[in-house]
């Protein structure tokens, strides 16, 4: 009715039809309505009330993927985000309120909004735009320097990244500000010097997100003692996201030593790190820094030495959990 109404330049019902749309419940909106709402006429931004009509489809995109974290990890969130249109997510990139718990989970996001089939379908120019709502400066600098320029959303502004990483590390917000005065300097968006989003997460090193896990069954582990002890039995845990990249911990069983251990993943349209760095501790008690460079490597350490050769099941019940043995690696200062 909307279009037909300004078709036919029927100002008052036009009036009223916009009036309606920025009164929707919030709740019964879907992700077809929005790409519909976020498609009206750009004729229409001339009314008043489009204002109005925006600003609820910003707090609709902001109450259902404002977490940016939990639309990463759940299947059904991320693949609604993914039917987002091309404006509709330049809106949610550009929103100050996303909850993040670093603004690497921002490029992350777009990373796999861009893999799915509406993402296909974006020309240069969009993701260009896309790229320009980024807040670069409050990336981790590894991710800024080595991941971000793997993201194929991103490639059309890898060579003034690189420029724009060597100053802001520099010297940050004056460095920027600074050579704006120089003559032909091509600038950056603003957005990449910006603040950090408002809805930032402080973040808690403890967080249960920062969890990697794996779990072998004592079924497992018995096959794992009844394989040649000489070569090494892994057990996997699922892939995990953090902080901007994807992670699997794994159980190994060598020369009778029963370890844990971290590799970095791809997952998706995201590839495992060239390089990322990051402190851990495994199993609560044992702390160590480390970091990984390419996808086949591990970090990690032996476990129960104390034990002596492991050769039975009996050796390990004691520290089973749940009836098998548990390996949980707890990240911080991911970079």
């Amino acid at each position: 009715m909307t279009l037909w109404a300004d078709r036919w330049q029927a100002d008052g019902c036009l009036e009223m039809c916009l009036t309606k749309l920025a009164e929707l419940d919030l709740a019964t909106i879907t992700v077809l309505d929005m790409n519909d709402l976020f498609a009206l006429p750009s004729s229409l931004d001339e009314k008043a009330v489009m204002e109005k009509v925006y600003l609820m489809c910003q707090s609709w995109l902001d109450e259902q993927f404002g977490d940016v974290y939990a639309v990463i990890t759940d299947s059904e969130l991320l693949q609604s985000f993914c039917a987002l249109s091309f404006p509709a997510v330049h809106e949610w990139a550009a929103s100050e309120n996303l909850e993040v718990h670093v603004e690497n989970d921002v490029a992350v996001l777009l990373a796999f909004w861009h893999a799915g089939e509406v993402g296909q379908q974006c020309s240069d120019d969009d993701l260009l735009q896309l790229g320009q709502e980024l807040r670069v400066g409050h990336l981790t600098p590894n991710f800024r320097r080595l991941m971000l320029s793997e993201l194929e959303w991103f490639k059309g502004h890898v060579a003034e990244v690189n420029l724009f990483a060597s100053m802001w590390e520099r010297g940050g917000v004056e460095t920027i500000e600074a050579a704006k005065s120089v003559k032909d300097f091509p600038g950056f968006p603003v957005a990449w010097s910006s603040c950090e989003r408002a809805g930032m997460f402080l973040g808690d090193i403890s967080d249960e997100h920062a969890t990697i896990r794996a779990y072998a069954s004592e079924a497992v582990l018995s096959n794992m003692l009844q394989d040649d002890l000489s070569s090494s039995q892994k057990a996997f845990g699922r892939v995990t996201y953090w902080h901007g990249y994807f992670w699997r911990a794994f159980i190994e069983l060598k020369e009778g030593v029963i370890g844990g251990y971290l590799q970095c993943a791809s997952h998706g349209p995201i590839p495992a790190a060239r390089f990322v760095e990051f402190d851990f501790k495994i199993n609560e008690s044992h702390e160590l820094d480390g970091f990984l460079v390419k996808e086949e490597q591990e970090n990690g350490i032996g476990l129960l030495t104390e034990i002596g050769s492991i050769t039975s099941i009996a050796q390990l019940q004691p520290h089973f959990t749940n009836g098998g043995f548990e390996v949980r690696l707890e990240l911080s200062n991911v970079d």
